[in-house]
């Protein structure tokens, strides 16, 4: 078991994650909050964010190489 993030905005940290899905050698995770899904490696090192302005995402699911994302409006 290992712990990957912490609290706050800043890359590679979390805000109310709300789901998290591992696909390959990718872990995706969607920070609620902070309105946006975070992809990191496996060992924890931040990749990259998709920003989701209006939406808090709440779940998601990798399907090849896309990210599906359910989102709430607010």
């Amino acid at each position: 078991i290992t712990t990957i993030g912490r609290l706050g905005s800043v890359d590679g940290q979390f805000i109310v994650p709300r789901d998290v899905c591992v696909s390959g050698e990718y872990i995706a995770v969607c920070d609620s909050v902070n309105r946006r899904v975070q992809l990191l490696t496996v060992d924890g090192k931040f990749v990259r964010s998709i920003l989701l302005k209006s939406f808090e995402p709440w779940r998601l699911c990798v399907v090849g190489s896309e990210i599906v994302i359910a989102a709430y409006w607010s």
